[in-house]
């Protein structure tokens, strides 16, 4: 995962990840977005109100999130995804919180 930010833009980018795997360890593309936006709202806004309002159009800020479509994080529908949606998003957001 490499995050970058240029004037208001952040972008979130999981190409290079690992491939989907064969157990279940991978993640839909929502619950990655989903702990993207959890874990920025974390760490520039703590007390914000948990609301939408925060990734809404009126935002300064615009998030960007991409992904290749046969990693981890985007899991397909031939692929086993229960579990990953828990690690999946636990270790996006510790990867936020470690950089």
């Amino acid at each position: 995962m490499r995050v970058s930010v240029v004037d208001d833009e952040i972008e979130v980018d999981f190409t290079g990840t690992d491939p989907q795997a064969r157990g279940n360890v991978n993640a839909v593309e929502a619950v990655t977005v989903s702990a993207v936006a959890y874990a920025l709202r974390e760490l520039i806004a703590p007390n914000f109100p948990r609301t939408l309002a925060f990734l809404g159009p009126e935002t300064a800020v615009t998030i960007a999130v991409m992904l290749a479509g046969e990693d981890l994080g985007s899991g397909a529908a031939s692929v086993a995804i229960a579990l990953g949606v828990l690690l999946f998003s636990k270790i996006t957001i510790i990867l936020f919180f470690r950089h």
